[in-house]
């Protein structure tokens, strides 16, 4: 599990990225009652918007190694 807080420019707007091993993880986290004040806090500034995406392709930028190995 790893997560990104974002903030918006000009502050008016946040987004957290979490990536989860599986959705499951995800509703134990949400069940869990340890992560009940930290979902409070953020409720005093931000909304919830809540969604679930599914990875369909990933952007790396090229390396040397991998820039070589496509060109053979």
């Amino acid at each position: 599990m790893s997560a990104r807080l974002h903030r918006s420019l000009d502050g008016a707007k946040i987004t957290i990225y979490s990536e989860w091993r599986s959705s499951q993880d995800y509703q134990a986290m949400r069940e869990d009652p340890a992560s009940l004040p930290y979902v409070q806090k953020a409720l005093e500034f931000a909304e919830f918007e809540p969604g679930m995406y599914e990875v369909v392709r990933t952007f790396s930028p090229l390396t040397t190694a991998s820039a070589s190995l496509s060109l053979s």
